[in-house]
């Protein structure tokens, strides 16, 4: 470690960003238009801003590193995109004597989060990240050729990740490629193997769906699959920020629980009230409506009204078949003038169409083992971010030699390796 004390402020500048009136907003590219990039913008591409390039001088790139200066939750590190950036945003810039991957790591440390989220001021009720405080956090800086090998040891944990959320992302592309084909194009496999409607397999006309559908197919409700079953309401009191049980609200339904309950509750509750089984489809009933996740049957609790799931009989209607049809059916909210929200009797009414039960099985055949592996894949992505966040604060501080971590990044990359292996035979 090079000799004396340093803090943010020797290392790095951070660039406030500008906020054109939203008069001059377009929100379809136009010549010499550019992105207008806001903290959402990292997390769906769903409402894209573009401004006048000239009407702002403050401008990122995919390598800078980008945070959310406000919160609920502040101090999200990103990176990867490019264009103009607003207020909410700030431009982490490194000065001399340090990297800017090395910063980037040094600024994703939960210890520094935890720093910044302390201090944070709250302003008209939203939290803000306190930059004078930000400024004067201590760090111990590597030379540059330490800095590259501490560097190249978390990218290798991170490129893995990435590969393998493109693997589940092309996994989930051709199953729902399958699902459209078979359940909304109906060319599923006739008796002779070809496509059914393609190859003059008979429709029939439904009234209650308002469209055709393949003879010997019915239709009915939602409600007539199973329950709407949600769990026990936890009060506020009962959860805290460091018990054992994550309990995810709407608000990090899909994500990372950041509010849990205590063994005991959970254990309790599991029991005397409904629980999903591991593999339902939980929905969420509020914020944004109908978004799904395969329940992955560890331990964890989920807000009552606002999280629910159909009780379904798989042997009747399988879970794969209802992940992918909850997201091609339109959900149809209730609500006044603020907040919409799904209530029961809203999904017990969704009209749902109810394919034939051999159709099913061969779907579920083919889908479920690779559902299975996008899981296992999500589960090896847990771990080794597990690693990566473990070994980030241990190389920073040299509690851990660079030497000792490629050797720890290796054993688990060779666990993965052998877990393909093994999945790869079982689906042989």
């Amino acid at each position: 470690m090079k000799s004396g004390k340093l803090i943010i402020a020797d290392v790095c500048q951070f660039i406030g960003g500008s906020q054109p009136p939203k008069s001059t907003f377009s929100y379809i590219k136009l010549p010499n238009y550019v992105r207008l990039v806001q903290t959402r913008d990292f997390k769906t591409d769903a409402f894209p801003t573009y401004i006048h390039e000239n009407s702002t001088t403050k401008f990122f790139t995919k390598d800078d590193i980008m945070i959310g200066r406000y919160g609920p939750p502040i101090f999200q590190i990103f990176r990867g995109m490019e264009g103009a950036y607003n207020v909410a945003l700030l431009k982490a810039k490194p000065l001399k004597n340090i990297l800017n991957d090395y910063l980037y790591y040094f600024l994703k440390q939960k210890e520094v989060f935890e720093y910044v989220d302390k201090l944070s001021a709250r302003t008209g009720g939203q939290t803000g990240v306190d930059l004078v405080s930000l400024y004067k956090y201590p760090i111990a800086l590597p030379t540059i050729e330490n800095q590259k090998k501490i560097i190249a040891v978390l990218l290798s944990l991170d490129n893995k990740i990435e590969l393998n959320n493109k693997i589940n992302t092309e996994l989930e592309q051709m199953a729902k490629m399958l699902y459209d084909y078979w359940f909304v194009q109906f060319d599923f496999p006739d008796a002779n193997g070809k496509p059914y409607k393609s190859s003059g397999g008979k429709m029939v006309y439904n009234f209650s769906l308002k469209r055709e559908i393949p003879l010997g197919w019915e239709s009915g409700q939602l409600g007539d699959v199973g329950k709407v079953s949600m769990c026990k309401r936890v009060m506020k009191h009962e959860t805290s920020s460091h018990e054992e049980i994550p309990f995810f609200k709407i608000s990090t339904f899909g994500g990372d629980a950041n509010t849990y309950i205590s063994r005991d509750l959970f254990e309790l509750y599991r029991e005397k009230y409904s629980y999903p089984k591991r593999g339902d489809i939980l929905i969420s009933a509020a914020g944004t409506i109908g978004k799904i996740v395969i329940f992955d049957g560890e331990s964890s609790y989920f807000q009552d009204s606002n999280i629910v799931w159909i009780d379904n009989d798989e042997s009747k209607i399988p879970n794969c078949f209802l992940f992918y049809y909850y997201q091609t059916e339109p959900w149809v909210a209730t609500g006044g003038s603020t907040i919409k929200r799904l209530y029961n009797d809203n999904i017990r009414s969704l009209k749902t169409i109810f394919p034939n039960s051999e159709i099913l099985k061969q779907f579920s055949k083919i889908i479920n083992p690779r559902l299975e592996k996008k899981h296992q894949i999500e589960s090896e992505n847990k771990k080794i971010a597990s690693l990566r966040d473990w070994l980030l604060p241990m190389l920073m501080n040299g509690q851990v030699t660079v030497g000792d971590a490629e050797e720890m990044v290796y054993e688990q990359l060779e666990m993965v390796a052998e877990g393909n292996v093994e999945y790869k035979k079982g689906e042989e």
